[in-house]
């Protein structure tokens, strides 16, 4: 994905397995008899590792607030129904909270999706701050439940500007049981602190659960690494070549919406943010509530923050957490719950027998009739569930009727709750 002068001497090369495996990794590519690639069979043996990992940690058993569990499924079948390109990858979940320990970020990235201010606080580990570190991480566990285990303790944050990150991932690990994900952009800054936090880490996490990332900056930022560190010390980092020369794509939100120098082949019209829930900022002491959008002018960071709240102490903490969920993770529709169309859909009405909602490639249909072009015309004129029910008369089996057909529209994404 890096290199280019690599790929090319790969494809000039004379070994047909190389050559095969790195098309394979690149664009599945599947050429006959690939399983018995040797290079295709460990690469996939490891993805098929993390996979599962992936797949296990977002389970409805590891949710003690099943609110949070079915709005994550809500949202991902949104997305995935908007954007083809987020179908295509099926890894794909949302976090149900991400935390940050600074505000703001030192490196400045030209492609960041999230355009974060520059480095202006840090959350630092001293006596005071620990102890409300882990009261607020026990909270957590007890609301939400082991699936926070997994969530990141950065955002729109570089972790390596906070000088003690790998302490506060240590209290994490003694509340989870587990270490979260670490993306950063700055691993060659400190090339000894890099190598001591691989060794917390260690290699069954690296390996199996994709724990540690890094973000590639440039061409001249990845030789860098590629000097500065062993095949053996990243065999089991995940490289994210973030560059312009690489064959990655950016999501067009934050700064790379603007960035003249980025070209459209390269852009991508999804969302970076993967966090479907609860943000908190230990800095400001705020904790929001979000989910992904498809970056536009009004969502240009490529997220909606739907509520957020000031907290001073741990008692406080859980009170915005817990009014924040209640009032946004929700499984179904109020009769208080205004409602919108999704704005990323078409409905064609068109046909005599069916009325179709139609994402990006993705479609579902629902029989033609005068209740579904009623309940169209009222979401239309932005009306609640219980101002729908009684400006249509809505009673017995057929409001049952209505109900249950906003209610598949609304887990499928194509309705939305204000």
């Amino acid at each position: 994905m890096a290199e280019p002068d690599y790929r090319t001497e790969m494809d000039e090369s004379g070994n047909k397995d190389v050559k095969d495996a790195i098309h394979f990794v690149l664009f599945r590519g599947k050429t006959p008899g690939y399983t018995q690639n040797e290079y295709i069979r460990e690469y996939l043996l490891r993805l098929e590792k993390v996979e599962e990992y992936v797949r296990s940690s977002v389970t409805e058993n590891r949710f003690n607030d099943i609110s949070l569990c079915y709005f994550g499924q809500i949202t991902r079948n949104r997305c995935r129904m908007e954007r083809a390109d987020i179908r295509d990858h099926s890894m794909i979940y949302y976090f149900p909270i991400a935390f940050e320990l600074s505000k703001g970020c030192s490196v400045g990235c030209d492609f960041c999706g999230f355009a974060a201010d520059k480095l202006n606080g840090i959350f630092r580990y001293n006596e005071e701050n620990v102890v409300l570190w882990k009261e607020i991480l026990n909270i957590t566990k007890r609301i939400i439940g082991p699936v926070a285990g997994s969530s990141p303790c950065y955002f729109a944050t570089e972790p390596f500007d906070n000088p003690d990150y790998e302490k506060f991932l240590l209290a994490y690990n003694d509340v989870f049981g587990e270490l979260p994900q670490t993306t950063t952009a700055v691993c060659e800054r400190d090339p000894e602190r890099f190598r001591r936090f691989l060794e917390l880490v260690g290699r069954k996490n690296l390996r199996e659960r994709a724990t540690v990332r890094l973000s590639v900056r440039s061409l001249s930022h990845f030789e860098k690494i590629m000097d500065t560190f062993s095949e053996d010390e990243l065999a089991d980092t995940e490289i994210l070549a973030n560059h312009p020369e690489s064959l990655n794509r950016y999501s067009d939100s934050g700064r790379s919406r603007s960035n003249p120098d980025i070209d459209d082949a390269k852009r991508l019209k999804y969302s970076i943010s993967c966090v479907a829930g609860l943000h908190v900022n230990m800095v400001e002491k705020t904790v929001s509530f979000m989910e992904p959008e498809i970056p536009d002018d009004e969502y240009s960071l490529g997220y909606r923050i739907r509520g957020k709240k000031t907290f001073k102490n741990a008692d406080d903490y859980e009170k915005c957490v817990k009014i924040l969920i209640s009032m946004y993770a929700r499984q179904k529709i109020g009769n208080d719950d205004r409602l919108m169309w999704n704005r990323n859909i078409s409905i064609d009405c068109c046909d005599d027998k069916v009325i179709s909602f139609d994402g990006e490639g993705s479609h579902y249909r629902i029989s033609k009739g005068k209740l579904m072009l009623d309940l169209i015309a009222c979401v239309n004129e932005d009306n609640s569930l219980s101002e729908m029910v009684s400006k249509l008369g809505l009673f017995g089996d057929v409001y049952e009727t209505a109900l249950q057909r906003l209610q598949e529209l609304y887990i499928r994404g194509y309705v939305r709750i204000v």
